[in-house]
C-alpha cells in the first residue's frame, strides 16, 4: 500500500513526465501541495517508489532549479 505522498508523486510524474526531484518539489510547492519548496518532501518518496518498481531512474540532466546534474525520474 502506498502512502499519500507516494501516490501524489506518481500522479504528478504521470502528468509531468520525466523530472528531477527538485522540479517535482517545486511543482508541489507552486501547486500548494506543500507549504515550502523542499526537495526532502519528495526525494525519499521517489527512492521508495524506485525500490518497489513504480518509478525508474531515466538518466541524468542539468536541473533547471539548481543548475547541477541530477537524476531524472519517470513513472514505469
Amino acid at each position: 500500500m502506498l502512502t499519500d505522498m507516494q501516490e501524489r508523486c506518481l500522479v504528478v510524474l504521470e502528468k509531468l513526465g520525466k523530472v528531477t526531484a527538485n522540479e517535482l518539489a517545486m511543482f508541489f510547492y507552486t501547486q500548494g501541495y506543500t507549504k515550502f519548496f523542499n526537495r526532502n518532501y519528495v526525494h525519499p518518496r521517489l527512492n521508495e517508489l524506485v525500490k518497489i518498481g513504480y518509478v525508474y531512474e531515466a538518466g541524468k540532466k542539468t536541473d533547471n532549479i539548481t543548475g547541477k546534474t541530477c537524476t531524472i525520474y519517470a513513472k514505469v
